[in-house]
């Protein structure tokens, strides 16, 4: 299980990455704001407290799903997790917040989403280490994307 700290941090992580989203998507969209033509928050439309609420409910499966997958590596991990990884799923969940006028994506996208991050994260490590991650990825979501091979080629 993900320390106290370690969900903090992805808590953390995950909101930065919907404040980036806010900040550089091509949408027109900010965060929030006066001057803001179309916002975040207003197609949210049920407070801020709620959607950052939305976002960190996600934090403990994204912290023990880093910390099962790093207890694979033998050597040291491909990148940042949480620039790579869990600030692209805030950024993502925002996103889709946009697109879908203000409904919160289900669980199971959530999970797909992720999936789909950490595996394209993961495979830029050991091949050798593939078919665990692999495994470590299907106990989250069982359609796997295909961008997690079997065994390396």
């Amino acid at each position: 299980m993900a320390s106290v700290q370690s969900i903090a941090l992805t808590a953390a992580c995950l909101t930065a990455g919907m404040r980036d989203f806010c900040t550089w998507n091509g949408l027109g969209v900010a965060y929030d704001g006066p001057d803001a033509e179309r916002s975040l928050l207003v197609i949210w439309g049920a407070g801020c407290l709620e959607l950052h609420a939305e976002l960190v409910q996600y934090a403990p499966m994204v912290a023990a799903l880093a910390d099962t997958l790093y207890d694979q590596l033998d050597q040291g991990a491909p990148g940042v997790w949480h620039y790579e990884v869990t600030e692209a799923l805030g950024s993502a969940i925002a996103e889709w917040i946009i697109l879908h006028d203000g409904l919160a994506p289900s669980l199971d996208w959530v999970k797909a989403c992720l999936v789909r991050l950490a595996g394209e994260f993961m495979l830029r490590g050991q091949p050798q280490q593939w078919p665990a991650i692999r495994q470590i990825l299907l106990t989250l979501s069982p359609e796997l994307p295909v961008i997690v091979p079997v065994a390396p080629s």
